[in-house]
C-alpha cells in the first residue's frame, strides 16, 4: 500500500473531495511534496483535530429553545471549535 499519494488518490481513498484534502493540508501544515501527500501524516492530523474537538461540548449544559435543541447546540460547540482550530 502506497504511503505518498496525490491529492486525488488520497481523496478517493478517504472518501473526501480533492479540494478538502488540499485545504486540510494547508490549514494543518501537512506538506505536499512533489505533488504527493504522506497519507499517515494526513490521517494523524485529522485524528488530532478530531480528538481536540470531541470534548468541546463536555461540561456544557446548553438549553433547548425554539432556536435549537440542546443536542444541536452541543454539536455546534464541536463544529465551531474545529473551525477555530483550523484557523490557528
Amino acid at each position: 500500500m502506497a504511503n505518498h499519494l496525490t491529492p486525488d488518490e488520497l481523496a478517493k481513498e478517504l472518501n473526501m473531495d480533492r479540494e478538502s484534502v488540499i485545504r486540510i493540508c494547508v490549514a494543518e501544515g501537512v506538506p505536499i511534496y512533489q505533488g504527493k501527500i504522506d497519507k499517515h501524516l494526513f490521517q494523524a492530523q485529522l485524528q488530532a483535530v478530531g480528538a481536540a474537538t470531541a470534548g468541546a461540548d463536555e461540561g456544557t449544559e446548553p438549553p433547548s429553545d425554539v432556536a435549537g435543541s440542546a443536542e444541536y447546540r452541543a454539536h455546534l460547540a464541536r463544529v465551531l471549535t474545529r473551525q477555530a482550530l483550523e484557523q490557528i
